[in-house]
């Protein structure tokens, strides 16, 4: 049976929830009003602690992110009905379409101002400025309507979607790829998408004998298009400049590389390549790159949290994005290794809201707590407001939500587990936030 105890000392959330089990009954719920005595000195259990200090970790973690392949899922619900396959990195999202792509970027602030702060001590700014957010569209002009698209090279880790209040709206146990192939997206020509080491890559892949001519990219949303001296293809727009790097074009003939001169050709809002002579008895590659490192860490809000678990996995917890630019409190799980690369594990996206910071046990569950928007999932708890408010959640070492409450009128700050698996969660407290009996604060000022 769990037990609930609600603190409020100088408006400073103290809550603990004991016997963390994940399970929920009527006796249970009606003990939100009771405060619960804590254990004696000699009965407490120090929290758990990770094996490498927090601080060296949140120095190699960018590291460790940007060393994660660029992964692409399936469109099962967690998007509109007419993208094929989704891709995010931090609070933008990549929508791959039948015959275009569009990536949704968050705006950000140079300078985040005082009642910035104050927002999103409350959980009402995210980090995205709604004012700076940026949607560039780039549609594949007179693609062929029979193209076929396949993702490929299944990885091993998966997405779960806990959105709503609805479990029917809910979508979990979605597989991740490392590339998706557009085939004959032009007659001859197949489009391949795939990323690494904060780099998104497109590659046309122009068979023998075929024509690149039509190959065509007419872009909107960019507020300008030019190329600078470099050759590198730059999209102005209000989340800022988006950057092609200047296309590799190549070919392999006899197993030796032959790097060919290519460049792209701006026409009003159409994007096309102008290659050099080379020979057309053998395939050609055209390979632009997307640097997108600045728009992908986690840990650049300043409200994401980080632990390691009993085996080496690290994780984080922080936002991500949809296409609506609906935020989401999110968790990633990542598997580093002894080369540099990383393996996804999971990712997790409880809810509209933010997830601030993150705690795991022996057992590899994790238990996060932050900032809930409106219509929060509420997954054997306590009950809590519609309007969101400061939530707790326990996710399995799959990412599956086993629990999860909202508690009005706070957010969520920090978060500690004991042996017990008892939670612990601190925060901050506004107005009428509810506490339990025999609470050192009977109510915060408004």
């Amino acid at each position: 049976m769990k037990t609930l105890v609600i603190e409020v000392l100088n408006c400073i959330l103290l809550l603990s929830l004991a016997n963390f089990a994940g399970a929920s009954d009527a006796a249970t719920q009606r003990q939100v009003a009771t405060r619960t005595e804590p254990p004696k000195a000699a009965e407490q259990r120090a929290p758990e602690q990770p094996a490498k200090p927090l601080s060296s970790l949140k120095k190699t973690l960018p590291a460790i992110q940007y060393s994660l392949p660029l992964s692409f899922e399936p469109n099962r619900g967690q998007a509109p009905p007419d993208v094929e396959l989704i891709s995010h990195f931090g609070a933008t999202a990549l929508l791959l379409e039948k015959s275009a792509m569009t990536l949704h970027l968050c705006g950000k602030d140079d300078e985040i101002s005082r009642s910035d702060i104050e927002r999103i001590e409350r959980g009402q700014h995210h980090g995205c400025n709604p004012l700076r957010n940026a949607v560039i569209h780039t549609s594949f002009v007179r693609a062929s309507d029979s193209t076929q698209i396949e993702a490929l090279d299944l990885l091993q880790g998966i997405s779960n979607y806990f959105i709503g209040s609805d479990p029917k709206q809910w979508h979990t146990n979605i597989p991740v790829y490392a590339r998706v192939r557009y085939r004959n997206i032009y007659p001859g020509i197949d489009l391949l998408f795939h990323g690494t080491e904060g780099q998104l890559e497109y590659d046309f892949v122009i068979a023998a004998g075929a024509d690149p001519k039509p190959i065509t990219l007419a872009v909107s949303g960019a507020t300008k298009i030019a190329i600078d001296r470099n050759g590198d293809l730059l999209l102005q727009s209000a989340a800022g400049d988006l950057r092609w790097r200047k296309p590799k074009l190549f070919q392999e003939i006899a197993g030796v590389i032959h790097d060919l001169d290519g460049h792209y050709e701006v026409s009003g809002n159409q994007i096309r390549f102008q290659i050099a002579e080379y020979n057309h008895g053998y395939p050609l590659t055209i390979d632009p790159v997307l640097t997108y490192a600045t728009y992908f860490p986690l840990l650049e809000r300043p409200h994401a949290g980080v632990a390691l678990d009993s085996q080496g996995n690290v994780l984080v917890a922080g936002l991500s994005s949809d296409a609506s630019y609906n935020q989401y409190a999110t968790v990633l799980k990542i598997a580093p290794s002894q080369s540099g690369s990383a393996t996804l594990v999971y990712t997790t996206s409880l809810g509209r809201g933010v997830a601030s910071a993150v705690a795991v046990d022996a057992a590899g569950n994790a238990y996060i707590t932050g900032d809930a928007g409106f219509e929060f999932p509420i997954v054997n708890g306590f009950p809590g407001p519609a309007a969101g408010g400061a939530f707790v959640a326990k996710l399995d070492a799959n990412g599956t939500v086993t629990y999860s409450s909202v508690f009005g009128s706070a957010s969520g700050r920090g978060i500690a587990i004991d042996n017990a698996r008892n939670a612990y969660i601190t925060g901050n407290a506004f107005g009428d936030f509810p506490v339990t009996s025999g609470s050192f604060q009977g109510a915060c000022p408004p």
